[in-house]
């Protein structure tokens, strides 16, 4: 998978909601999906991004699903993007 920075972001709670992606490499997986730096993913098909091995586990499944979406927040707007892989 793509080489990216991935920073724990913290909500109002003071808790881990999700990880804001930097060093997301042109032509990568990730920027031909849409992902921007500084987007702050919060959860994949549904898992939330709470923890590093809850994390580590969505992007894992992602390597054998065909269908995924990654709610995240851009410029603080949510934002929803689901994918099929033909």
């Amino acid at each position: 998978i793509a080489k990216v920075r991935a920073v724990p972001h913290k909500g109002d709670d003071g808790q881990v909601d999700g990880y804001r992606l930097s060093a997301i490499r042109r032509g990568s997986i990730l920027d031909k999906l849409g992902i921007k730096n500084g987007d702050i993913v919060h959860g994949v098909n549904g898992t939330g991004l709470t923890s590093t091995s809850g994390a580590m586990g969505a992007f894992q499944a992602l390597q054998s699903e065909s269908n995924f979406t990654f709610d995240l927040t851009r410029r603080r707007q949510k934002v929803s993007m689901d994918y099929e892989i033909r």
